[in-house]
């Protein structure tokens, strides 16, 4: 998808839009002008702001740039690809997620430690919410932890914690009770501890199991601590990733806990919130 900044350029002069007018508060006219001349690679986040005022979708533009690729013979790079993945990971298109990692894990011979470690953690993701099989998404997400962790690491990764909290939550729906909650504890006192990945979309995953891991355990106090910790963050980060998924959990911990008007308000506002997710429209948080 070298050809991602002449994409958007064809899609902002179809629809009437100057440079100025499409970077207006959201980045330099200088970024701009090296995506669409250069072809550099935006961050996601920047992505889905230019999407967002040329009203089209990220799906879109994917879409448009691969037949591109496909017709000029164009070779995905390795950051293309990367946000591509990622994109499909907080949009929950497992099927393309898994079919895109092994992709890239097909074509492509020089893979870092870092590129190896998301696409187990990717492939995992899969497995786990998509095909519902534990015991292979647990051999991914062990697999992606061991590329980088270390028990007396100062500095983890958002990463690291995230596949920490996602063997714990396995191990506790294996009924290994112990070390669930080891990993789980210990999870969650590193995001307290470090705040320097905080930006990362995928980190909305902390929160969701967490509060689900509590929530199973019949802890519906402690699952609404960590659903308001999530919620906050995600409305902070004007991030919709499992931002749904928070509200509803929320609200069925509200219902343990016999509170069921505040219960129904917060369904009601997951469910609403499906609905803008699931429209097909851009949605602007």
């Amino acid at each position: 998808m070298k050809n991602l900044g002449s994409t958007l350029r064809i899609i902002r002069e179809e629809k009437s839009f100057s440079k100025e007018m499409l970077s207006q508060g959201i980045c330099s006219l200088e970024v701009l002008e090296r995506l669409e001349v250069e072809n550099t690679v935006p961050s996601l986040s920047l992505l889905r702001k230019i999407c967002d005022r040329l009203s089209v979708t990220i799906d879109d533009v994917m879409a448009l740039c691969e037949v591109n690729a496909s017709n000029n013979e164009d070779i995905l790079s390795k950051p293309e690809w990367f946000t591509i993945l990622e994109h499909y990971l907080i949009t929950k298109q497992y099927v393309r997620l898994n079919e895109a990692a092994n992709r890239v894990l097909s074509e492509t011979d020089d893979l870092s430690i870092l590129e190896n470690q998301l696409l187990m953690y990717y492939r995992g993701a899969y497995e786990m919410v998509y095909e519902r099989n534990m015991e292979t998404a647990f051999k991914y997400f062990s697999r992606s932890l061991n590329y980088t962790y270390q028990e007396d690491s100062s500095h983890p990764s958002d990463l690291e914690v995230i596949l920490m909290t996602l063997l714990g939550y396995i191990h506790h729906r294996w009924g290994e009770a112990d070390r669930a909650q080891e990993l789980i504890e210990k999870s969650f006192e590193l995001y307290i501890k470090h705040h320097s990945f905080s930006m990362k979309i995928r980190l909305s995953q902390l929160f969701y199991f967490q509060s689900m891991y509590q929530l199973e355990l019949s802890l519906p106090q402690e699952a609404m601590e960590i659903t308001d910790v999530g919620i906050s963050w995600c409305r902070k980060m004007m991030n919709m990733y499992l931002l749904e998924d928070l509200l509803y959990i929320k609200g069925m911990a509200l219902e343990d806990l016999n509170r069921l008007d505040e219960a129904t308000f917060f369904v009601e506002l997951a469910n609403n919130l499906h609905v803008l997710e699931t429209s097909g429209e851009v949605i602007n948080f």
